[in-house]
């Protein structure tokens, strides 16, 4: 391959930045401090306080190792004492397996977007990912690998599935490769420039196609696999819908320069040609485009790449990019902190790419570790914010016009452009219809020529006889003047004299020839003279114009990078105007709030002073009221009373005449049997009147009771009948002053809440406050498992296991390799067991495969799955080793609240919510299982355990 100049400097210039680079980063403070100091200083309010140490652990163990702590894990946490224990913590984290594990489940969802497998398993892939993780291999390395790789390197095969599973779909491919490794998706501008977007040209799409238009698969029928193949020649050639304008585009990476290609002659570009008889050969070109987009993507020179890698890996731990969305970076959705993005995007490539040492300094930070509640003290913020507004809002007036005049400009230079590509494609055209012209032309005046050249070559030839004859001849007669006796010498002579006058007539015919054929060539030799003439101009016009396209995209370049710088600016003092102004409004509506507030106090303040009145009035009347029942009452029981003693009266006397009967007929069985029936009835009567009696006396007792409350209801009213009227009075307006006052009081906080609600949008866009996420669903179904208590049961397993097959050695039971190995073999026996539980998750809570995975939203069957389900309700039984079987076994009921809430919610309980649980087990002694477990199911059925905190 011929040396390349422009390709080596390049080179050696971005090696030079990339010392350069890592030498000044080495010189100045922590990217930690960098980052606090930048945001810190930015901000238009107060930052949210730190978080606690709770919200903290379970948000760096979901964010670094995908799940939350154990219960054990938390308690320790919360229970150190020490200064560092934070630091030592992520330390802990970044090089333990979980972290490897969690970083190759990241990057797989990030790059595969849940695509089903075809051409590479999965589980291979995945494997790739994590042996890669685990080396802390370089993150340009492994995009290295991935876009390199053509699936015949049987140890980075898996590396492969990036194409061969999206069935080297070219658009596909380009569309993913703009989005995912350079912030941009690149999708709208493949017909056209982008109709919304103004940086992101149909020719940026199709530069970056050119490098996979090329590859396609080839399968290997003999090994049953598939592999990349590429062709050695089609360039992307295109042509706007829009504005019918044409071009053709090779290599060049988003904010790069056109690649440099080796040239090879035609039949000399293959290492192995194909073979139009063998479809089992695999060609393999001298030079691959998918190799030159992996070198120049990943070197460390170009800054999209390197910038889109650090957004991404900011938004893994901050849970929002500084440019976000992380694949739309262009000069309308600028980044919130353009200096920020920079120096990480510096450090990155200082650090050499190192994905765990880069997380470690985000971890760190206090931004990172914010509390996700917006800050209390904002009434010092709003006011000194409402001094600002008039600056803010004139200065985001002018950068918005310095904005518009840097677009202006590049639609201009665009314009410019398109009209000189034109005027290139009309000469272009021109250019070839006038060379092809030329080179017929060409033809017949070398024709002409070589016709001509024949005649003046035959014409030369009977020249130089001739002279040789005539020389011959002169020199023969020299030798007759001194020898005029030789005969033979004159008879020579005479020969040559002879063939001399041939010749002549010869040399003189031929001089003829030449002649007439001079004359003859001479028209298409001036005719293509000046045609070549003609295209010369033709191709000077052509060069001309080129250079004026160069030159133009060049300045338009400039001009873009300014609309860039400018907008990020016009944005920057948009963002402060607009919180600006949110952060007066919530002062605003804050005061308006207190306000309305303390009108609902004072009427309810003066309805509590009034109705105690009224009161007197109400007891009174219902005292009154009372008095009527029990009289009614009471003569309704002295009614009852009397009925009763009546038909005793009655039935006593039957009693007696028929008893007389009985006793005068004694032998009339029917006599004494009906004289027992009314005896028995006479008794029942009997009875029923000291119920009744007993119901008058209680009648009576009431009645004296009502009367003499009524006594004292009326002493009290009495006391008051001077007030009751104007009381009453002001009863009635305080009651028709609050509705309105309550109504305008829930408005006041509703727009309160909206504003507040606003303002944690915008303070967590700058990174004020922590970022409130929802849990991916692999982090909810490993948490799931983790608080149930699978996991635990399952690392137990697993380290009887090791144990059993590598035993301690007594002389060496600290061995930092044994435990080091020990670690590792549980990480990856629990992951093993428990993996195949994640698809159901997968299925409920992720995004649709190739589609976007950081929606969350929630759906009938995901409440459905926790309420009817048989699989969390099955992990939360009482089994050996879950958590409701430890919290079931437990005396103390607090000791239980606690285990509970640091197992779920990786926090201890208030004292209402120990006492909540105390209370339900205390309710149900006899059934302390079954609380345990709808306790569990309750917690992790929660909205709070769906959020990192």
């Amino acid at each position: 391959m011929r040396f390349d100049r422009p390709t080596f400097c390049r080179a050696l210039s971005g090696a030079l930045w990339l010392f350069i680079t890592a030498f000044t980063a080495s010189a100045v403070e922590p990217l930690r401090e960098r980052i606090d100091k930048t945001l810190e200083t930015a901000q238009p309010a107060p930052l949210a306080p730190l978080a606690g140490d709770a919200d903290f652990l379970r948000r760096v163990l979901l964010d670094l190792t995908g799940s939350i702590p154990t219960a054990a894990e938390a308690r320790a946490f919360l229970d150190d004492a020490a200064p560092d224990k934070r630091a030592q913590l992520i330390e802990r984290l970044l090089a333990s397996p979980a972290h490897t594990r969690h970083l190759a489940t990241v990057f797989d969802v990030m790059l595969m977007e849940r695509r089903a497998e075809k051409h590479i398993k999965t589980d291979e892939w995945r494997a790739f990912l994590f042996a890669s993780f685990a080396t802390n291999k370089p993150l340009n390395q492994l995009v290295r690998e991935i876009l390199g790789a053509d699936g015949t390197d049987e140890k980075q095969r898996a590396a492969a599935r990036f194409y061969l599973d999206r069935e080297a779909e070219p658009h596909l491919l380009t569309r993913d490769l703009g989005r995912m490794f350079f912030g941009m998706d690149l999708q709208c501008a493949q017909c056209h420039d982008h109709p919304r977007i103004d940086d992101y040209f149909q020719r940026d799409y199709h530069a970056l196609l050119s490098f996979v238009n090329r590859t396609a698969i080839f399968t290997d029928e003999k090994a049953k696999r598939s592999l990349l193949s590429e062709k050695v020649d089609g360039d992307t050639a295109f042509a706007s819908v829009f504005t019918k304008e044409t071009g053709a585009a090779g290599p060049r990476l988003p904010g790069g320069v056109p690649l440099t290609e080796p040239i090879f002659a035609k039949g000399a570009e293959w290492l192995v040609a194909p073979v139009a008889t063998n479809k089992a050969l695999r060609p393999i070109p001298k030079h691959s485009r998918r190799e030159l987009l992996a070198q120049h993507a990943t070197d460390g020179s170009n800054r999209a790449f390197n910038r889109n890698l650090a957004n991404r890996l900011w938004a893994l731990l901050m849970h929002r990019g500084i440019i976000h969305p992380v694949d739309e970076a262009h000069s309308d959705n600028p980044p919130s902190h353009p200096a920020l993005l920079d120096a990480l995007t510096d450090e990155l490539v200082a650090l050499k790419f190192d994905t765990r040492a880069f997380l470690r300094e985000l971890a760190s930070t206090r931004t990172y570790q914010r509390s996700v509640e917006v800050s209390a003290a904002l009434a010092d913020a709003a006011k000194s914010a409402a001094q600002k507004i008039p600056t803010l809002e004139a200065e985001h007036k002018r950068l918005a016009a310095v904005a518009v005049q840097s677009h202006e400009a590049v639609e201009k230079l665009e314009t410019e452009l398109r009209a000189a590509r034109k005027t290139a494609e009309i000469i272009g055209a021109e250019l070839t219809k006038t060379n092809a012209a030329v080179a017929e032309l060409k033809k017949l005046s070398d024709a002409a020529t070589a016709v001509l050249a024949a005649s003046q070559q035959v014409h030369a030839a009977k020249q130089e006889a001739l002279k040789l004859v005539a020389d011959a001849l002169a020199k023969t007669s020299e030798a007759i003047a001194k020898l005029p006796e030789d005969k033979p010498l004159a008879e020579a002579a005479g020969k040559l004299k002879n063939r001399a006058g041939q010749l002549t007539n010869e040399v003189n015919t031929a001089g003829s020839d030449v002649a007439a054929k001079q004359a003859v060539a001479k028209i298409p030799t001036d005719k293509y003279a000046a045609a070549d003439f003609g295209a010369k101009a033709v191709q000077a016009r052509l060069d001309e114009t080129l250079a004026k396209i160069k030159t133009g995209e060049q300045q338009r370049a400039a001009a873009i990078a300014r609309r860039v710088t400018e907008r990020q600016a016009e944005h920057q003092a948009k963002r402060a105007a607009t919180s600006a102004k949110a952060l007066v409004e919530h002062g605003e509506l804050t005061t308006i709030a207190a306000a309305s507030q303390s009108l609902v106090d004072r009427i309810q303040k003066d309805l509590a002073g009034v109705r105690p009145i009224i009161a007197k009035q109400i007891e009174l009347t219902d005292s009154e009221q009372a008095q009527s029942i029990a009289i009614a009452a009471l003569a309704e029981v002295r009614k009852q009373l009397a009925a009763k003693e009546e038909s005793v009266r009655l039935v006593g006397e039957a009693l007696a005449k028929a008893e007389l009967a009985r006793q005068k007929l004694t032998n009339d069985t029917e006599v004494a049997a009906a004289t027992t029936q009314i005896k028995t009835r006479h008794t029942q009567l009997s009875a029923e009147i000291a119920g009744a009696q007993q119901a008058v006396a209680t009648r009576v007792t009431e009645l004296k009771s009502v009367e003499d409350r009524l006594g004292g209801a009326k002493q009290a009213h009495a006391a008051i009948a001077a007030q009751l009227p104007a009381a009453q009075q002001r009863l009635a307006a305080l009651e028709a002053e609050l509705r309105p006052a309550l109504d305008k009081l829930n408005a006041d906080y509703s727009k309160l809440d909206e504003v507040t609600t606003k303002l944690g949008t915008q303070w967590g866009g700058g990174f004020a406050i922590g970022a409130l996420a929802p849990l991916t669903p692999e982090q909810f179904g490993w948490s799931l498992m983790q608080a149930a208590g699978l996991v635990d049961v399952q690392r137990a397993a697993a380290e009887a296991e090791f144990d059993k097959k590598t035993p301690v050695d007594p002389k060496t039971p600290a061995d930092p390799a044994r435990l080091a190995a020990r670690v590792k073999f549980t990480e990856q026996f629990t992951h093993d067991k428990l993996k195949g539980n994640l698809g159901q998750f997968v299925n409920l809570f992720g995004g649709a495969a190739g589609g976007p995975q950081d929606d969350f939203y929630a759906t009938p069957d995901q409440a459905l799955f926790f309420a009817n389900g048989g699989v969390v309700r099955g992990w939360v039984a009482p089994t050996a080793g879950s958590l409701t079987d430890r919290l079931a076994k437990l005396a103390d009921a607090k000791a239980a609240a606690e285990e509970l809430y640091l197992a779920v919610l990786t926090r201890r309980p208030s004292e209402a919510e120990a006492a909540e649980v105390q209370r339900r087990l205390a309710a149900r002694p006899t059934e302390k299982a079954a609380v345990a477990q709808e306790l569990v199911w309750a917690l992790l059925a929660s909205a709070e355990f769906r959020f990192n905190h």
